[in-house]
């Protein structure tokens, strides 16, 4: 019976610290680079990243640099989390599912597709008489990066810029 009761402590105990290594890591504005664009995270209220399967943590500058990683990946990726930054909360970090995304308001995203993420907690309709746009899921987010990314390869321009906000 020993020998059982400390073979469940182990798995606990394993079990238990592979959850924490799930939870988002801090990003450093100035010294962590997108994995994307590898531009330098500027504004940490547009931090995104992803986990791998493997545990390895992918940083983001913004939301569409996420969303394109994850749309360009290989048919039948798998992601241990991706987590965006609560807009009005730097630092709070929100799994995509449950996030809220204000598309085409007054917000300047870092890589100019007008993107900002949201608790799902945040009012929709407050969100929109603050920012204006709309809002969408990360479905929506998906497939609005899909659309610019085909104009592009189609030769309509699409802005890249990088500048810290206001």
């Amino acid at each position: 019976m020993r020998l059982a009761s400390s073979s469940i402590l182990a798995f606990a105990i394993m079990a238990g610290s592979a959850c924490a290594r799930d939870v988002p890591r801090a990003i450093v504005e100035g010294e962590d680079n997108c994995t994307q664009c590898h531009m330098g995270v500027a504004e940490l209220r547009f931090a995104a990243q992803a986990r791998t399967p493997t545990g390895k943590v992918l940083i983001f500058d913004s939301v569409e640099c996420l969303a394109r990683h994850v749309a360009e990946a290989p048919e039948g990726t798998t992601w241990r989390g991706l987590h965006v930054t609560d807009h009005d909360a730097p630092g709070t970090w929100v799994p995509v599912e449950s996030a809220q995304f204000l598309a085409d308001g007054t917000i300047s995203s870092p890589m100019g597709m007008r993107l900002a993420a949201f608790a799902a907690e945040a009012a929709s309709d407050d969100l929109t008489a603050r920012y204006e746009g709309r809002v969408v899921d990360w479905e929506g987010v998906l497939s609005l990066v899909r659309e610019a990314d085909a104009a592009s390869s189609q030769g309509a321009a699409v802005s890249h810029r990088h500048e810290a906000m206001p």
